[in-house]
């Protein structure tokens, strides 16, 4: 259950492999969920959809974790895309797909309406938080944020044409995909940037470039919204050896 780490610093984590990555970030989880339920009180952790994540999801599900304490956490969307849930574009469906119900209760998620009107769902995401998160300092904060990065550095639905969206008051907002205007949920940056740890997980060559940008380029913060999440200093970025060929 072991993971290779290359490199480490303050900023970021360097996995020999992705099968590393997700190893380090599911221990992670169990053991958030494994305090919490030591303590009583349970943990509130956010998860991202695209591609990088699946794997994760995979690790969870199979045998290894059969015995996972999932009554400690309650997993929340840090996006959604403007589908119903039974859409396989869906990141609750996808997500549902891998940890199905006989493993994972569905009393313990807390998913994005996607069939919704995507302001409307929004709203209803953001009250939805603010009922359930254990506040600190009057606001609600999060465990823990699992975010992915986009090759066009997006991070949630949080893409470089709507930078704004990192200082929207709101805790959830509308958006729209700038290629196809799918509409989108996400969570703004506002609400991921309270939580009290963030990891990026970005993976494979073709994250490599823009990796670098957003680690060793201080104009990367205002270009890429990842850049910006990922500067913060309880943000950590996981990535793989191919896409961080640029930073060895």
């Amino acid at each position: 259950m072991g993971c290779t780490v290359n490199s480490e610093n303050q900023r970021y984590t360097v996995f020999q492999s992705p099968a590393d990555l997700n190893r380090y970030l599911a221990a992670k989880i169990k053991l958030l969920a494994d305090d919490a339920v030591s303590n009583g009180t349970p943990a509130f952790i956010a998860v991202s959809g695209g591609s990088t994540p699946v794997e994760l999801f995979r690790l969870l599900a199979s045998p290894a974790y059969h015995d996972f304490p999932w009554q400690g956490l309650r997993i929340f969307w840090v996006d959604e895309r403007g589908v119903p849930p039974s859409s396989p574009e869906s990141n609750y469906g996808v997500f549902r797909s891998i940890l199905t119900p006989s493993l994972l209760p569905e009393k313990y998620l807390f998913r994005m309406e996607g069939e919704l009107h995507a302001p409307e769902a929004a709203q209803r995401y953001e009250q939805k938080i603010n009922e359930l998160l254990l506040p600190v300092k009057g606001e609600p904060v999060f465990d823990l944020i699992l975010l992915g990065m986009g090759e066009d550095g997006h991070t949630a639905s949080i893409f470089p044409d709507r930078m704004d969206l990192l200082h929207d008051t709101r805790l959830c907002a509308s958006a729209a995909h700038p290629s196809s205007s799918q509409p989108r949920i996400t969570m703004t940056g506002t609400l991921i940037s309270r939580a009290k740890n963030i990891c990026i997980a970005a993976i494979g060559e073709k994250k490599a470039q823009l990796v670098s940008d957003c680690l060793t380029d201080a104009g990367a913060i205002s270009v890429y919204p990842a850049a910006a999440l990922g500067s913060m200093t309880n943000s950590h970025w996981l990535i793989d050896l191919a896409a961080a060929q640029h930073l060895l």
